[in-house]
Formats: C-alpha cells, sequence, structure tokens
C-alpha cells in the first residue's frame, strides 16, 4: 500500500472485497417439511442433498448438464486515502477527516 501524507485528499475508489463462485443448481429435490421442520430448512436438506450429489459427481469427473459456475464479485467504494467505508461529510471524508477530491464527471 502507498504512503499517504497528510496533504493527499480523499477520494472515491471502488475495491474488490470479495469474490466467491455460486453453483445454480437446475432444480431442488421434492422435499417436503418433515414434522416439525419449516419449509426453508425442507429447501435446506435438499441443498444438502443436491450438493453432496454435485460433490460425487465431480469426483468422477462426470458433466452434468444446467449446472453453472459463476464468479460473483462484491466491490465497495472507499477512501483512497485511509481505506474507510466512502462517506462525505461536509466535503471531508467521514473517516479520516481529508478534504474531498472533487469526482471527474461520468461520460
Amino acid at each position: 500500500m502507498t504512503e499517504v501524507t497528510q496533504e493527499q485528499k480523499a477520494r472515491r475508489v471502488s475495491v474488490l472485497t470479495e469474490a466467491h463462485i455460486d453453483v445454480d443448481c437446475p432444480r431442488l429435490y421434492a422435499y417436503y417439511p418433515r414434522e416439525g421442520e419449516t419449509r426453508m430448512e425442507a429447501d435446506a436438506r435438499a441443498l444438502d442433498q443436491w450438493a453432496k450429489d454435485l460433490d460425487e459427481l465431480l469426483k468422477e469427473h462426470i458433466s452434468m448438464r444446467g449446472v453453472r459456475v459463476t464468479v460473483q464479485r462484491q466491490r465497495e467504494d472507499q477512501c483512497a486515502a485511509c481505506g474507510n467505508a466512502w462517506e462525505v461529510e461536509d466535503g471531508h471524508c467521514a473517516g479520516c477527516g481529508r478534504d474531498v477530491e472533487e469526482e471527474a464527471p461520468d461520460g
């Protein structure tokens, strides 16, 4: 990380804060709630079974139609000077108090 001087102004930067893979299953198993179980618990049980089946499938190196794997990225606006979440109060960064640099217009 670069060293920050007191004279540096605060500016908004978009920072990648998380990256993960979501696997979208083509369908849920037809699980119905057991006695005392909620619908969400039954769905979670169905997903547990699906994940177990997918794991077995991947272990066998077999292709499964309908499975889609995508990388999900979460970005957050932060102050370039202090790294806190971007929030401006009276023309200053709420995290470090530095003057906010004017942003270039989009387009």
